[in-house]
């Protein structure tokens, strides 16, 4: 969570942070999802799963059903929770 300082490197912005420890040929949503699974085992599974549904929208329309609703908003408040807890 931003802002955070490693080896004496303050980061503010996510930006700040993609540019100086991205991988080469790294984009901003491979890094995200590198820096998550790495940095925040505990919300890793939510956020992936939740990355995945988004990615996965626009072969059904845009359009998930009442469960794979209610799931999602479960993941998103789980996530919310630990930020709210750690941040």
């Amino acid at each position: 969570m931003l802002p955070c300082t490693e080896l004496d490197v303050t980061y503010n912005t996510f930006e700040s942070m993609f540019k100086m420890k991205k991988n080469d040929g790294e984009g901003r949503h491979g890094f995200q999802m590198r820096y998550v699974k790495n940095g925040y085992p505990d919300i890793s599974y939510e956020y992936v799963k939740l990355h995945d549904m988004s990615n996965n929208a626009r072969y059904i329309d845009y359009r998930y059903g009442r469960e794979e609703s209610k799931l999602a908003k479960s993941y998103l408040e789980k996530i919310k929770e630990y930020v709210e807890k750690y941040r």
